[in-house]
């Protein structure tokens, strides 16, 4: 005797399986789309030619979650900006409407050497 198995909360088996397999799956193609990104963006620096260009710095930015991500826009003399992610310690040597030699591949900050 006794109630018919209904499952979890009396929903079925079935319904909770596949909402559970669902976000598990979600949360893995999430995660495997990310480390996908990073390693092409990656490849594809790595394949860019290094570039010098005079450039001067525009702003700073800085992004704090559990930890902190430093941010440089720099515009160009042709007035094309970029921004880049720098170190801490860069971000902290570099002022705003500073000019000087910018070094970097792809969408990776290299060097900057104040003129």
């Amino acid at each position: 005797m006794g109630f018919p198995d209904q499952g979890f909360l009396g929903m079925g088996n079935t319904i909770f399986q596949i909402f559970f397999w669902g976000v598990f799956f979600f949360i893995v193609s999430v995660f495997f789309t990310q480390i996908f990104k990073n390693v092409k963006e990656k490849n594809d620096n790595d394949k860019s030619e290094i570039l010098k260009r005079p450039a001067t710095v525009i702003s700073k930015r800085i992004y704090v979650r559990n930890f902190t991500t430093y941010y440089v826009t720099f515009e160009f003399d042709n007035n094309e900006r970029r921004e880049f992610h720098v170190s801490g310690d860069e971000y902290g040597l570099l002022v705003e409407n500073d000019y000087g030699l910018l070094t970097f591949q792809g969408t990776r900050f290299l060097n900057f050497e104040r003129i």
